[in-house]
């Protein structure tokens, strides 16, 4: 009797790859999906769908290269200042609510005086009801017109967007070294080429994770 071969697969097998080289290859993905996510934020949905052309121009003109260039006090600078503006206008709003609140209470004592006990029973009206400092927060945020928030000048907003996604992508490279060591950027840098290789190099998070990888942060963004 003879014995029939064996069926030959659909496609050739790859040669199977180590555990660490598996485990490269996930956390290199992983890392991909923190850098998409950055770039559809920062480019797809403000830079490309929000900012007029002249305000795109100014922020594609505006280079961060160099060691001279301080992102994180640019960042820090500009939050400091819109947490002084922030409070600024919840004093005004808590100076307006208290006196709101102090006619409300002036009525509410006339009508209780010419009705009698009935007034007492009065409901507080909602605009006058206190709100916490979230709320107001919330309430007093200024209204964003193409990208850019109201009072505040289209180039410092842009300069401080563009420092901020320079330090975000920072600040995951800074995890991976706390949590991985210097030497293991290397190894995830060469795993990130060997998928490329297998990939559309235009793929969207590439150049971010490129240079999460990288030592200098600012070479390779523009």
């Amino acid at each position: 009797m003879q014995m029939s071969a064996p069926d030959t697969p659909p496609c050739p097998l790859r040669a199977p790859r180590s555990l660490s080289h598996l485990t490269r290859v996930a956390l290199v993905r992983q890392v991909h999906l923190v850098a998409c996510n950055l770039e559809q934020d920062y480019i797809d949905r403000w830079l490309e769908r929000e900012l007029s052309l002249e305000n795109k121009e100014l922020e594609r003109r505006l280079d961060l290269r160099g060691g001279d260039y301080d992102t994180a006090h640019v960042v820090k600078r500009f939050r400091e200042t819109q947490e002084e503006v922030m409070r600024l206008r919840l004093r005004t709003a808590a100076r307006v609510q208290q006196q709101n609140s102090g006619r409300g209470d002036a009525a509410g004592g006339k009508k209780s005086g010419r009705k009698g006990r009935r007034g007492s029973s009065k409901a507080v009206p909602l605009h006058i009801a206190e709100r916490t400092e979230a709320d107001l927060r919330l309430s007093l945020q200024p209204r964003v017109v193409s990208g850019i928030p109201e009072g505040v000048a289209d180039a410092e907003f842009i300069e401080y967007r563009k420092c901020k996604y320079v330090e975000d992508v920072a600040a995951v490279r800074q995890w991976l070294e706390g949590s991985l060591g210097p030497g293991a950027l290397g190894d995830l840098m060469e795993t990130m080429c060997d998928i490329a290789a297998y990939n559309d190099k235009a793929d969207q998070g590439l150049l971010t994770l490129q240079t999460m990888l990288t030592t200098d942060r600012n070479t390779n963004f523009t």
